[in-house]
């Protein structure tokens, strides 16, 4: 069966036509394929111009309004200027949003060429995935696709800034501290012009670039700050933040910082339903991390690691410390840990690939239980922010109507 998908998957592009949906799941059981990838920026373009802008409360509505309501004498030179001046923080969006008002005023033109640009950097993110995994086909290396999709899924197209940041960031890391390819600087510096928060997360790779010692330590600030992260809160980061004056530094950052730390911020994000069932996503994927990096140390497995091995559980260490810092001292904190999370999956199927470890077999085995919520919250936010037909009758049907 994998095997005949496969080599449907082949004629993706053609398909596409025919259902963008399983078209794109076809095309995911072979992303080493140039073709495929197409299918994959393609989907991701097809579902950001699906959106139904109806329901006021997600991103994509808020975007949606600010697109509409921007000025057309605003030109690229406009932008740059407020950019260099330290005026606005996030300079892509608003180029974005100049190339598209230039041509059409449509917000579903928008979000498909949003959607294509972040698929495309996404499915780049794949194929570095697919060469440090291997090309085996088998349920594990599917369960891993299949989670990535979830945690950096299409549903999230309508915040635009951050999802075209994290894969170009991801993309970036993957060539700078795997790859040991000194291009992928470039990337990295182009990631916070999408979200100006990954300024921080450029800081903590540049740095594990020249540390290169103690996993044992960092492995002991990972479980710490992931068991301590469960009894602090966003008030914590707002006195944090308060004894830094990043103003002096940039005030845009400053001020966007600040109304993620004030008491206003914190009463919304907790008062939305979204929010407490994250945060008992957050519980729950803690025990997954705590199984896995207790299982490493118990059997020492970081002692019969390869070279590669080893470098990805110390990257991964890192990343875990950074983003579990993060995550109770902002609403917003999640964004950080993220990176952790994708590089904690890799480093489990490598781990089942090269160690015979029941218990890291089937922790990734049924890895997506530790992550329900965050998959109910894909199917849900799909439901209530799309226009589903475009997913149940062939694309031609809409392109002659």
């Amino acid at each position: 069966m994998s095997y005949f998908v496969r080599k449907i998957s082949k004629i993706s592009p053609l398909s596409f036509w025919l259902s963008p949906l399983l078209s794109f799941i076809t095309a995911c059981s072979n992303l080493s394929s140039w073709l495929n990838g197409v299918t994959f920026a393609l989907f991701y373009g097809f579902f950001g111009y699906a959106h139904s802008f109806i329901d006021p409360r997600p991103d994509a509505y808020r975007k949606m309004i600010s697109f509409v309501s921007f000025p057309s004498t605003i030109s690229y030179e406009d932008i740059t200027k407020q950019y260099v001046n330290g005026h606005l923080s996030d300079v892509i969006e608003k180029l974005l949003y100049v190339f598209v008002r230039s041509f059409t005023t449509d917000a579903h033109i928008l979000f498909l060429i949003v959607g294509i640009i972040g698929g495309f950097f996404l499915y780049l993110v794949f194929r570095k995935i697919i060469s440090y995994c291997g090309t085996d086909c088998g349920r594990g290396f599917y369960i891993l696709i299949f989670l990535m999709i979830i945690l950096h899924s299409p549903a999230v197209i309508g915040g635009i800034r951050f999802f075209l940041a994290f894969p170009i960031f991801l993309y970036g890391t993957f060539l700078y501290l795997i790859d040991k390819k000194s291009i992928g600087i470039i990337w990295l510096l182009i990631s916070p012009l999408a979200h100006f928060s990954f300024i921080l997360s450029i800081l903590l790779v540049v740095f594990l670039r020249l540390y290169q010692r103690d996993i044992n330590a960092l492995w002991w600030c990972a479980i710490s700050l992931c068991i301590i992260s469960m009894f602090l809160n966003a008030t914590n980061f707002s006195q944090l933040f308060s004894s830094i004056n990043v103003g002096e530094y940039n005030q845009t950052i400053s001020n966007r910082a600040e109304l993620y730390a004030s008491a206003k911020s914190i009463a919304r994000f907790n008062e939305s339903l979204t929010t407490h069932l994250m945060k008992i996503q957050q519980y729950v994927t803690r025990i997954f991390i705590v199984i896995l990096l207790f299982t490493i140390k118990r059997n020492g497995m970081q002692y019969s690691m390869n070279a590669f091995d080893l470098n990805l559980y110390r990257i991964t260490l890192a990343f875990l410390s950074f983003g579990y810092f993060f995550i109770s001292f902002n609403v917003v904190g999640e964004r950080y840990l993220l990176p952790g999370i994708y590089l904690t999956l890799i480093l489990l199927y490598r781990l089942c690939c090269n160690h015979e470890s029941n218990i890291l077999i089937r922790l990734l085995r049924y890895s997506f239980i530790f992550f329900v919520f965050n998959i109910g919250w894909v199917f849900f936010n799909t439901y209530v922010e799309i226009d589903m037909r475009y997913f149940i009758f062939p694309l031609p049907l809409f392109i002659i109507s």
